[in-house]
């Protein structure tokens, strides 16, 4: 999915997508297991795995929901090869948020070739707290919509480690409902009134982590570029790029410290729902997500994470961050904080995959507990 519509659906259902895809090759549980690295994975045949779930966070509370995937790998898969996914799924939250979908991520011509995409449903009551990084928490206004989504991207290895492709997606969404006088009621922002989202664009990412899921060493480089405008469809008129770096550092065979640096730059006038935001489970764990959003964005974030006893784990995390209608808008002075600790549970030795508790604080007094799976980046 592309990243600008991550505000428009939670991130979890991909996430245990990915836990599921572990299920399927996890080895039987052993007290010798710990934090000390992945091991090699053998090639299995086709899978049908059905996964329950449940997860809290401060913009949902306490949701259950359910992944069912389907995995198929070619005859004479060697070891490591990535299996192609389908999958459908759906979550139901204590906010009476709904999400259903599916997704697809498919491999061929020995990898060379990635296509990834999904559809959406979703009615998600959120809250809306205003432009920039100096809002009032106690200032804020509900509104609900309900919004149809699909993207579809492709990727080609054009070097080792190194994939390029297109592109695109699509979102319609209504209002439902809105707080009556409220800045959404009047149709004072772009997306007050929902409406409909076309982009296109392309995207780059170089790979060099020695594991997706819990990666111990290496580093991860994605751009991203997409294009918004009423020549394809869209009501919006408007260019988004996106950069994402993360470094990883191997201290021990127990000890990994992850850094990262997220910036998004756009021009033109999104709707509100696509601008780039801080808070929720991975950038500024601490904040209600989207507590902050404007046009631009940088965020860094540095995590320690310790595996000290068989599958239990700690870590700490900080990031700092802020947002600003323009570049020139950015000062040190008015940077965000966020920090916290967490607690994790380790699923499966081959890949690292982990249950996660957090509990994340702002500098505003802010406060946020997030029960979800797999590390935040």
């Amino acid at each position: 999915m592309p990243r600008s519509l991550a505000p428009y659906f939670p991130p979890r259902p991909a996430a245990l997508l990915v836990l599921t895809a572990i299920l399927v090759s996890m080895p039987a549980w052993g007290a010798e297991e710990a934090f000390t690295g992945a091991d090699s994975l053998k090639a299995k045949g086709n899978t049908l795995i059905p996964f329950p779930f449940y997860m809290y966070s401060p913009e949902t509370k306490s949701g259950i929901g359910m992944v069912i995937t389907y995995f198929r790998r070619p005859r004479g898969a060697l070891e490591n090869q990535k299996p192609s996914t389908y999958s459908a799924f759906f979550t139901v939250t204590q906010r009476k948020q709904v999400v259903v979908g599916t997704g697809l991520e498919r491999y061929w011509a020995d990898e060379r070739y990635q296509l990834q995409g999904g559809v959406m449903f979703s009615k998600f009551p959120d809250t809306f707290f205003g432009l920039g990084n100096n809002t009032d928490a106690d200032v804020s206004e509900d509104y609900t919509p309900r919004t149809f989504a699909a993207s579809a991207s492709l990727r080609r290895e054009i070097a080792p480690d190194l994939r390029l492709g297109p592109n695109a997606s699509y979102v319609y969404q209504e209002m439902t409902e809105v707080e009556e006088g409220g800045i959404l009621a009047r149709g004072e922002l772009p997306g007050s009134n929902g409406g409909t989202l076309v982009q296109v664009g392309m995207s780059a990412a170089w790979d060099l982590r020695d594991n997706i899921v819990y990666p111990r060493s290496g580093i991860l480089c994605e751009l991203g570029f997409t294009v918004s405008d009423d020549a394809i469809g869209s009501d919006y008129l408007f260019t988004s790029w996106n950069l994402d770096l993360r470094r990883y550092f191997s201290l021990s065979r127990s000890q990994v410290i992850a850094v990262r640096g997220l910036a998004t730059f756009m021009l033109g006038t999104p709707p509100f729902q696509t601008l780039a935001m801080l808070g929720g489970e991975s950038v500024m764990r601490g904040y209600y997500a989207g507590r902050f959003r404007d046009r631009q964005r940088y965020v860094l974030q540095g995590e320690y994470r310790l595996g000290f006893w068989k599958r239990m784990g700690l870590c700490a995390f900080a990031d700092v961050g802020d947002v600003a209608h323009d570049v020139a808008d950015f000062h040190s002075d008015q940077m965000r904080f966020a920090g916290g600790i967490g607690l994790r549970f380790l699923l499966s030795k081959s890949e690292g995959a982990t249950l996660r508790a957090d509990f994340g604080t702002g500098d505003d007094g802010s406060t946020g507990v997030y029960l979800s799976m797999l590390e935040a980046y």
